[in-house]
């Protein structure tokens, strides 16, 4: 046991060391007075990513909202908000947001659902962020259209698969009943989808002035969130702005822009929620939760939950 902690203990120390070494970049390769000056000169553009991040927290907690009444898990809304943006302060504890994870100890339930709900919603979105990458990145990179099919061709295979997988024994105990669903996994998708939508429009507002298409940007955020799903860096801190300004410098993109707006989507999207999280949790001492008291039959719904279970 404390072999594996210190090799878990040298790993977290190798990803901090690539998080400083990004950040170092960062900071040599962006000007901060002129980034300042860019959103001056931009107020109304930031007004409008504001405007869409708040659309976006929308979207997340209704997604977060329906997967925890359909996994079986019994807390009021209020809680659930609480623990929502909770869960965007713990992504900087661990590298690739890993840490997030530990929002589900704060909400009340069989640990078993818990978890699935936390897997089945990170798997739906990365499986619409390699959708995407399949669809668009073409775009970027057309020397490698072939390998986008492949990738496009074993996704949509994937899809026929969650029935026979949710029934399997092993997996089966995890999942509640509604949970096994295939339309449960399919509504998350449509979920990320509209995440990975809004993001490309919040891109798109800022860098349109450099003429580049919707698509375009499409294919650049798809191939980004495609890099920050590696865990090497915490929040895909350095890892997201040096990936976007890459594929940007093609389009004219000056470092203080490509790199700049990478930060200000990031800073509107996940470091603002998680600030709110941060408050919220040392303002409502919150703790750690335990199993349900009631089975899943039992439970009592308002009836905007009813509504949501028949989705």
């Amino acid at each position: 046991m404390t072999r594996k902690r210190l090799v878990s203990g040298v790993v977290i120390l190798i990803k901090l060391c690539i998080s400083a070494a990004l950040l170092y970049w960062i900071t040599r390769q962006i000007e901060f007075r002129q980034l300042g000056q860019f959103v001056r000169e931009n107020t109304g553009t930031v007004i409008l990513v504001l405007g869409f991040a708040l659309l976006l927290w929308a979207v997340e907690f209704l997604r977060f909202l329906i997967l925890c009444r359909q996994g079986g898990l019994t807390q009021p809304i209020q809680q659930i908000l609480r623990v929502f943006f909770v869960g965007f302060s713990l992504r900087f504890v661990l590298p690739g947001s890993q840490g997030e994870i530990g929002k589900m100890l704060f909400i009340r339930g069989e640990p078993s659902r818990r978890v699935a709900v936390y897997v089945i919603e990170k798997v739906s979105f990365v499986f619409a962020v390699l959708f995407s990458v399949g669809l668009l990145g073409w775009i970027v990179f057309p020397d490698y259209v072939w390998l986008e099919i492949l990738l496009l061709a074993l996704l949509i295979a994937g899809l026929f698969l969650w029935k026979p997988l949710a029934q399997w024994n092993f997996v089966k105990k995890y999942l509640s009943e509604k949970l096994r669903r295939r339309r449960v996994f399919l509504l998350q998708l449509g979920f990320s989808f509209v995440h990975i939508a809004i993001v490309v429009l919040q891109y798109w507002v800022f860098l349109r002035i450099f003429d580049i298409g919707l698509l375009e940007m499409g294919s650049i955020v798809s191939l980004v969130l495609a890099a920050i799903l590696i865990p090497i860096s915490f929040a895909g801190l350095g890892v997201r702005e040096s990936v976007a300004f890459t594929l940007l410098q093609q389009y004219g993109v000056t470092a203080d822009v490509g790199i700049g707006v990478p930060l200000l989507v990031f800073a509107v999207n996940v470091v603002l929620p998680a600030l709110i999280g941060v408050v919220i949790f040392l303002s409502q001492r919150m703790k750690t939760e335990g199993r349900s008291e009631f089975p899943e039959d039992e439970q009592e719904y308002t009836s905007l939950e009813e509504t949501l279970l028949k989705l």
